[in-house]
C-alpha cells in the first residue's frame, strides 16, 4: 500500500515519520501486502470546519473525516486488492492536540489513533450505534492497543 502522508499544519518531521511507519503498519495488518494507495492530510482547523461543513452539513472542525472511493457496500479490500486508492484521511492537528492533552496522550499517539479510525471508517467499519461502535473499538485496540470511542 503506498501511503502519502502531507502536512498542511505544523507537525514536527519526526512526528511525521513516526505516523508514516504507524499507517503503513495498519494498512499491513488489516490488507496484507496489497498494493492501492491512501492519502492521509494533517490539516487545520479552519480547513477541518470547511470540509464538515461541507461533506456532513456540520459548521464546525472535527477530529477525522474519511472519504473511501469505494460505492456503497464495499469495504475498500476489493480497491486495495487490485491496486487502486482506497482513500482519504484529513485529520485536525489542532483538535488532535487538544484531545491528546485531554487524554495524557503524546500528539503523536492521537495522530495514530485518528488515523486506524480513519483507516477503518475506509475499510467499512462505522461507529453509527453500539454494536458498530464495538466492532470498531476492537478493531482500534488491536492495531494501536487503545480505542477513539469511548
Amino acid at each position: 500500500m503506498r501511503v502519502q502522508v502531507t502536512a498542511q499544519a505544523p507537525l514536527r518531521r519526526s512526528e511525521l515519520r513516526r505516523l508514516m511507519r504507524s499507517i503503513k503498519g495498519m494498512t499491513r495488518e488489516l490488507l496484507g501486502r496489497a498494493g492501492g494507495e491512501l492519502s492521509v492530510a494533517l490539516v487545520s482547523e479552519e480547513e477541518m470546519r470547511r470540509l464538515n461543513s461541507r461533506y456532513r452539513g456540520l459548521d464546525e472542525p472535527t477530529d477525522v473525516l474519511a472519504f473511501p472511493m469505494t460505492e456503497a457496500g464495499d469495504t475498500g479490500r476489493g480497491r486495495a486488492e487490485t491496486g487502486e486508492p482506497l482513500g482519504d484521511i484529513a485529520i485536525c492537528v489542532p483538535v488532535a492536540e487538544r484531545q491528546a492533552a485531554a487524554r495524557g496522550e503524546t500528539l503523536t499517539e492521537e495522530l495514530e489513533l485518528l488515523a486506524a479510525h480513519g483507516l477503518l471508517h475506509l475499510l467499512g467499519y462505522d461507529d453509527a450505534d453500539d454494536e458498530a461502535a464495538a466492532a470498531m473499538r476492537e478493531m482500534e485496540s488491536h492495531l494501536l492497543g487503545r480505542s477513539i470511542i469511548s
